[in-house]
């Protein structure tokens, strides 16, 4: 199985009756994911899915980032419950290094330990990679993704469409609505939920398109291993 690094495709089959497809991810690990919109998508019945920073986990000194410095951090015991609840957990690499400067051996190596650390902690197979910074080369001009099913990450998102900062949920109904007529499957892509790298000025914004895309009957609200799996099946 392999992931299409693409954001919309046209004409895909999905399952159902089901017009189009449209995936939830949350990337860094920040702890607001857990607090703020895991409750949301629990309340509505829906899933997403989370892609930690394994090495950072827990760690009470957050990020370093300048956008995330100092931002909580959700536990593996926050994961765990969120993956228990249905949600996906993923991997943005062990220590979302900057994989355009760095060897594929190097890439390789911290992709399989951000992978190991899902799957000891979690319980489960971690199927679903975000590439650190969007990179698609290493330093030495190999695959990111190529690399990625080599650890064994067949999901690789590799393009996706951010929603923070002033994202509206009519907006995002909008976007939907375009998938649904093309018949494509989109990827939205959210960091923080009240503070953090392109953090939403309003939360409540997710929770009402949630609501909206909930009542879509002909919509397939997916995790991101799941939707690459069968559009590639």
């Amino acid at each position: 199985m392999t992931m299409l690094p693409i954001l919309l495709a046209a004409a895909m089959a999905f399952p159902d009756g089901k017009r189009c497809a449209v995936t939830y991810t949350f990337d860094d690990g920040l702890a607001d994911q857990y607090e703020v919109a895991f409750p949301m998508f629990r309340e509505v019945g829906l899933k997403a899915t989370f892609f930690p920073i394994t090495d950072k986990v827990g760690d009470p000194k957050g990020l370093k980032s300048k956008a995330e410095r100092g931002t909580p951090l959700m536990t593996w015991a926050q994961l765990k419950e969120m993956s228990d609840a249905g949600m996906e957990i993923g991997t943005h690499g062990a220590s979302h290094g900057k994989y355009s400067k760095m060897t594929r051996e190097e890439i390789f190596a911290d992709m399989r330990r951000g992978k190991e650390s899902v799957e000891r902690e979690i319980g489960l197979p971690c199927v679903s990679f975000a590439s650190p910074f969007n990179a698609k080369r290493g330093a030495d001009g190999s695959s990111v993704e190529e690399t990625a099913k080599e650890a064994g990450l067949p999901a690789v998102r590799m393009s996706q469409k951010a929603a923070g900062g002033a994202m509206t949920a009519e907006k995002m109904n909008s976007l939907v609505e375009t998938a649904r007529k093309k018949g494509g499957w989109i990827v939205f892509m959210s960091h923080g939920m009240k503070r953090g790298y392109d953090a939403w000025e309003t939360p409540e914004e997710l929770k009402k398109h949630l609501e909206w895309v909930s009542m879509q009957a002909d919509v397939w609200v997916g995790t991101f291993g799941e939707v690459a799996a069968y559009t590639l099946e």
